[in-house]
């Protein structure tokens, strides 16, 4: 587990980040199963969970944090509208 930050490209809110690495079960083409491990990140504002997500991407954050932070409607970001 680690700890970073996130600033909002909107508000300039700084929201810290907690990255846990977990595992789920999976198998290869022959049936053999092995762990398959991948990243959480959990977003918090003064103590309090705000969301939690398997990506960080930039572009993804800034969709998320806009909808979240209320600066457009979620449905807004949609390319069928």
């Amino acid at each position: 587990m680690s700890t970073t930050s996130y600033t909002s490209p909107h508000t300039n809110t700084i929201y810290q980040v907690v990255t846990d690495t977990e595992w789920r079960q999976s198998w290869d083409a022959d049936g053999n199963a092995f762990r398959k491990y991948y990243n959480t990140y959990s977003f918090f504002l003064n103590g309090e969970l705000v969301t939690k997500t398997l990506h960080n991407d930039e572009k993804t954050l800034s969709d998320t944090f806009g909808e979240i932070e209320g600066i457009y409607a979620p449905w807004s970001t949609s390319p069928r509208d």
